[in-house]
């Protein structure tokens, strides 16, 4: 089986310009040296803090490079790049005729003919399509034009279903996105698991935030994890996580009976409720928890 959903929440910034290589790899995260073709990439942009600003999926089409990311805020975005222009031979401009689509299932990428790689990228006349490069097990993210999206429905073994529906699939993963979970100018990185998804490359030169960010990893800075977690009963997202009268964790984001919550490390192993109603933190084979 695989499902399928249209993320309205998400839209394309295309940038284009013999500059765009030194423009952007002295702003963002990730090293996009390593992007091309055959190979997306994710990363973030973040404040001189340090702290979450987007996260971005990058993709090569033709002579461009498409980064998506949360719809909402992409004229943001581009204000914010044009900030840093200069010079820079580059042009941004929005593209309104995209949708971005999610697959997962079993089948979803040798349906599409991509290896299972982080990144692996299929180009064709209908979609741009690529291995999420986060997690294997997040499936494949796919960018349509709007004039062929109803080819997608058509495909044959394809189940759409609703946004909330690979909500709650990437909550059972324990991955973040946007700022529905990734909170602008206030989310660090490496306590929402930006490290093992991918997100940086600690090989790269300078970046904007990476002073700050390189500190946190090298001197063990990290206190909290966002962590999947389950619970039976109603909670509610502005009510503190609690280790009898402690507050240990904040919600960021719920569905049903479970959510996405930034806990602290050392409550971690011993109960915890919220509204009186015990939590349970599950840990993905991915996380990797300070020792």
């Amino acid at each position: 089986m695989i499902y399928c959903t249209s993320l309205s929440n998400r839209g394309i910034l295309r940038i284009s310009g013999p500059d765009r290589l030194s423009f952007l790899q002295g702003l963002v995260t990730n090293d996009l040296t390593k992007l091309n073709k055959e190979r997306s990439l994710y990363s973030l942009l973040l404040t001189p803090q340090g702290k979450h600003f987007f996260d971005l999926f990058i993709t090569e089409v033709g002579d461009e490079w498409w980064l998506e990311a949360d719809k909402e805020r992409v004229e943001e975005l581009k204000k914010r790049l044009n900030l840093f222009k200069l010079k820079s031979n580059i042009t941004l401009e929005i593209d309104e005729n995209q949708t971005i689509c999610c697959l997962w299932g079993e089948d979803a990428a040798s349906a599409f003919g991509l290896p299972l790689t982080l990144g692996g990228t299929q180009q064709t006349n209908l979609w741009h399509a690529f291995i999420d490069p986060r997690l294997v097990e997040l499936g494949v993210r796919m960018i349509v034009s709007q004039d062929h999206s109803n080819t997608l429905k058509n495909c044959e073994g394809v189940t759409f279903v609703e946004e909330k529906a690979y909500k709650s699939y990437r909550y059972t993963l324990g991955v973040p996105e946007s700022n529905q979970e990734l909170w602008v100018d206030k989310s660090i990185p490496l306590e929402n698991g930006m490290d093992e998804l991918n997100a940086i490359n600690w090989e790269k030169g300078c970046y904007m935030g990476q002073e700050l960010t390189a500190r946190t990893r090298y001197r063990g800075l990290v206190r909290k994890r966002l962590l999947p977690v389950t619970f039976k009963g109603t909670v509610h997202l502005n009510s503190p996580l609690m280790q009898g009268d402690l507050e240990v964790g904040s919600w960021r984001g719920l569905t049903e009976n479970q959510g996405l919550a930034l806990i602290r490390l050392e409550a971690l192993g011993k109960p915890i409720t919220c509204d009186g109603i015990e939590i349970t933190p599950h840990f993905p084979s991915w996380v990797k928890l300070p020792k």
